[in-house]
Order: structure tokens, then sequence, then C-alpha cells
């Protein structure tokens, strides 16, 4: 039995006239959707094959994934090549390339998103296939088929049968007057008007005609598709009896299953209430533990705080202290008395660099060129502090302080090895004993640091 999916009968039509042939081809331009309202899917369930030509990529695709080993042609069908504006309305068949219909469309408030397709003509399409048999040509493009048929142009083929759709979209208004000449002079005869399409037979084929005349009916041992509007309401009963079908079945299912567990039940729910009052017991007891460790937790804690704080006062007090020894120290640096004595602590610092100096230049060989070179850059500053009374005085006194410095100068002086270091007392002892000796002399190095590296 034939199971119809066109939406208008179509495939009944053309299956009563063509199911004889086997295996054979067809061409359906504007295929829309591959299952929902197809005029081949009957025929392709019967291996049939051919073209499909759709220009709107999400029916394009579909046919792709439905008929993987059938051509489809994502291009619209029409007069001019290259491309054409076209209006797109999603998931319907309505989508045109004639603008007088996208405007009904709008003013009906159908919105139609513009763009611009592929075009071929019909022509290109029957040179592509060859020159094989064409058993039937569907064409239903919204408006467009007087384009179609024009672009047949100079082509031999000639399909069987030909089912165009001759009203105007969303119609019983019929325009095929607009192109129907087109078709006649192609050696077709009319067939059948079934009340939206018009069949034609090609003369080559005139004994296909008196298949044509009466209307689907119940001869033509055929069933609808559930998909069908026709058989909307019996789907409709049919998915509510299957779901009380499901249902029903489920319950019973759940019935003789409890049936069969009932004594397993009981004592399954024994064994869960005894293993529950297990779980209490753990749990009570984990619960006493949590509480306790909650208890030694806040202890830690108020002990942790505790610290935290002495370290806080412990850090305040320093930073406090710490400020108060800045304020210190930045008002001993303000003072007269730290401004005033600023020399003497640079000079200080200059004598102890000197002595170290100095010190290391004493302790070479005596008599080396060093130690001759260092003497006379002794004398000659002695020389100079002696001319300067305060100057050789302070040097005086400031010799009293290093002893043991003294007498290396005195050494380096006179060319003699200094003699061992001695004590204050001595030293003092010394200094009364040769107090015509002028420690200033000794000490200008001390003071003219520069100058012994230059000399030197």
């Amino acid at each position: 039995m034939l199971i119809s999916h066109a939406q208008n009968f179509e495939d009944v039509i053309l299956w009563r006239a063509l199911k004889h042939v086997e295996s054979g081809f067809y061409i359906d331009i504007g295929a829309n959707d591959p299952n929902a309202h197809s005029v081949s899917l009957a025929f392709y369930e019967r291996d049939w094959h051919g073209v499909h030509v759709e220009p709107v990529p999400a029916f394009a695709d579909k046919l792709r994934a439905a008929r993987p080993d059938e051509i489809v042609i994502e291009a619209a069908v029409s007069e001019q090549t290259g491309s054409v504006t076209f209006y797109e309305i999603d998931n319907t068949g309505l989508s045109t390339g004639c603008d007088q219909y996208a405007d009904t469309y709008l003013e009906r408030g159908i919105a139609a998103t513009e763009t611009s397709v592929p075009a071929r003509t019909l022509a290109s399409i029957f040179e592509e296939i060859g020159s094989r048999d064409i058993h039937w040509l569907k064409v239903d493009v919204e408006g467009m088929e007087g384009d179609v048929l024009r672009s047949w142009g100079s082509s031999k083929a000639r399909p069987w049968i030909l089912v165009i759709e001759a009203t105007l979209p969303n119609s019983q208004e019929q325009n095929y007057q607009e192109w129907e000449s087109l078709i006649l002079e192609r050696g077709y005869s009319f067939a059948y008007f079934d009340g939206l399409n018009r069949y034609y037979v090609h003369q080559d084929h005139n004994d296909l005609l008196e298949a044509f005349g009466p209307g689907p009916n119940v001869f033509d041992s055929f069933c609808f598709d559930e998909e069908s509007h026709f058989a909307a309401p019996v789907a409709e009963k049919l998915r509510l009896l299957q779901k009380e079908m499901k249902y029903l079945s489920q319950q019973s299912k759940e019935n003789t299953e409890a049936v069969f567990r009932s004594d397993a039940a009981r004592r399954s729910m024994q064994e869960r209430t005894d293993k529950l009052e297990q779980d209490l017991a753990h749990m009570r007891q984990k619960s006493i533990e949590v509480h306790n460790w909650n208890s030694t937790l806040e202890a830690e804690n108020a002990a942790l705080a505790e610290e935290n704080r002495r370290h806080v006062s412990t850090s305040n007090e320093i930073l406090s202290r710490e400020a108060a020894l800045r304020q210190e120290i930045a008002e001993i640096y303000r003072s007269t008395s730290w401004r005033l004595t600023t020399p003497i602590r640079a000079f200080k610092r200059s004598i102890l660099w000197v002595r170290d100096g100095v010190w290391a230049w004493l302790t070479l060989k005596p008599g080396s060129r060093p130690r001759r070179i260092l003497r006379r850059a002794i004398t000659a500053l002695a020389s100079r502090v002696q001319s300067q009374p305060r100057l050789a005085m302070t040097a005086n006194r400031l010799m009293h302080r290093f002893p043991k410095l003294r007498n290396r100068l005195r050494a380096a002086m006179t060319g003699q090895h200094a003699p061992a270091a001695t004590s204050r007392s001595t030293a003092a002892t010394i200094d009364s004993q040769e107090s015509r000796v002028h420690l200033s002399a000794y000490l200008p190095s001390l003071m003219c640091c520069s100058a012994v590296p230059r000399l030197l």
C-alpha cells in the first residue's frame, strides 16, 4: 500500500500513472522538506531517485542529510543566471523570488528576509542530467513558474509528466494562463487539475492520459502519512492512546513487581530500619565528638585572639617607641650642639682615615723609596704647620692621644726604626724630655691627608 506524504495527494496521482515504471527518475523544483509534504518521498521509498532544486539553505541541508544518494541543487531556477534576489520565510514553503508576493506577505504581517541566492536555468539542469528519461517534473516556486518554464530554452528534454502549481500562493485563484502556452507549444496536453496543481502529459506518452480524471480514491489503495493534515485528528487520537497505553503498561508492570516484591520489601524495610537506628546512634556519637571539637576550637580561637591582641599591643608599643626615638634623633640632628660639633666629627673621621692610611705607609721597609718620599712629605708639611702657631698647638695636643703614631712619625723623620709602643705615662715623660721637639712637625700628614697621595 502506498503511503501518501504529499500535501494534496500529488504522489497518489503520479503513482497511478507511473507505478509500472521501475527505478524511475524525477526532478523536484521547489522541493522544500525531504519528508513533510514531499511529493518525491513515496517514490524514493520505492527505489526511485532524482534531483532536488531548493534555494533555501536550511531545506537544502535537510535534503542532503535525508537523501545522500540524490542530487541536491541549492539554487533558484530562473531566466537570470548568476544570482537573484530571494525572500526567505522561515520554516514555511512560502519563500519566493517574486517581489509582488513578498510585498503581499508583508501586508499580511508575514516577515520575509531578503537575501541573494544562486540562479540556474532549467536548461542547464537538463544538460547536467543528460539524455535519460525524466518521468515527472514538479514545479512549485510560489509565483515564479513562468520564469522556470521560460528558462527551459531550447533544451530537447521532455519529462513524461509535468506537475505545476497553478494558483496564487495561499489562494484558489488560478494563474496558469500566464505560462500554459509555454507548455503546450512543447507538445504537452492538459491532463488534470487537482485544485492546486495542473498536470500535463507529453504527446509521446499519451497512453498515460487515461490514468488521470478521477481524484485520489479508495481504489488507489493508499493511506495517509501521519504528518498529513488529513490525518491530524487520527494522529492526535493515536498519540493520546499510545500515551495512555504506555501509562497503563507501566502501572501494570509496577503492580506486578509490587506483588512479587512484597515479602522482600518487608524484609528490606526491617533491615533498613535496623540500619537507620544504627546510623542514628552513630550520628549521635559523632554529634558529641563534633560538639567537643567545637568547644576545643572555640577555646583555641579565644587564646589565639588574645595572643593576637598582645601582638597588636606590642607592635603598637614598638611603633610608638620607634616614633619617639625617631623624634629624639630628629631633635638631636636639629640641636645647636649637633650642628656646632659637626666639624669636629668630620675632623675626627678624617684623622682616623689618615691614621689608618699613614700607618700602612709607615710600616714599609726603612730606607725604601716610599719611606724617603713620605719623610720628605711629612717634613715639608711639618714646616707649614710650624708656621701657623694655632694649628701647631692643636696638632701637639692631639699627638698626646696617639703616642704610637707619634713614635712612628719620629722614626720616619729620622730614618730609624719605630720604637715599641709605650704607655701614656711613658709617652708623657718622653714629651717632657723632648720638649724642644715640635710634635706638630709629625702631624700635618694627619690633617693634610690629601697631600700625601699627591706627593707619593
